[in-house]
């Protein structure tokens, strides 16, 4: 089976041609690579508007190279909210523990975990089963969290969700 291309569009601010492109998995998943430099091809104006570009799930591949590589990003604001998915919990917290994942990216992962746990906590049918998983293997990582701080996160977030860890038990 071949690899799943992700579509882009964008509209030429100077000719209005409607111009489309495919990229990779991890062409699309990253910032970087979405952002389309290339002019018109019609006109050669570097200014466009609109589009549509698809982005793939997360996965241990992109997290992988993400992880160990300072200047990249998925997201260039929110990065920790972004990753933030239920889903995902288990794939942030083993790139979390990686040894080769950069202290910056380890911050980036323990606040998008503090998010996910904080998201579940205010929502009106939040899964204690979930919040007590992440609480506990948190928990287990108190030294970590001690070392990273959580002063890079929003105050509530850290509180609220440094409580339920400490706890252990969802409210």
């Amino acid at each position: 089976m071949p690899d799943r291309k992700y579509r882009q569009t964008r509209q030429c601010l100077n000719c209005s041609l409607q111009e489309e492109r495919t990229l990779t998995e991890l062409e699309a998943a990253f910032e970087p690579t979405r952002v389309w430099k290339a002019p018109c091809s019609k006109c050669g104006s570097a200014r466009s508007r609109g589009g549509t570009g698809e982005v793939p799930a997360l996965s241990a591949a992109q997290l992988a190279i993400w992880a160990t590589t300072r200047d990249l990003s998925f997201f260039s604001q929110d990065e920790d909210v972004l990753l933030a998915r239920p889903e995902s919990w288990a794939l942030l917290l083993e790139t979390l523990d990686d040894a080769r994942t950069l202290k910056t990216k380890k911050k980036t992962l323990l606040a998008a975990l503090f998010v996910i746990v904080f998201d579940e906590l205010r929502a009106p049918r939040h899964d204690p089963e979930l919040i007590r998983a992440i609480a506990s293997a948190l928990r287990a990582r108190q030294g970590l969290i001690t070392e990273l701080g959580t002063r890079h996160m929003p105050g509530t977030i850290a509180r609220r969700v440094s409580a339920v860890i400490a706890s252990g038990d969802p409210p």
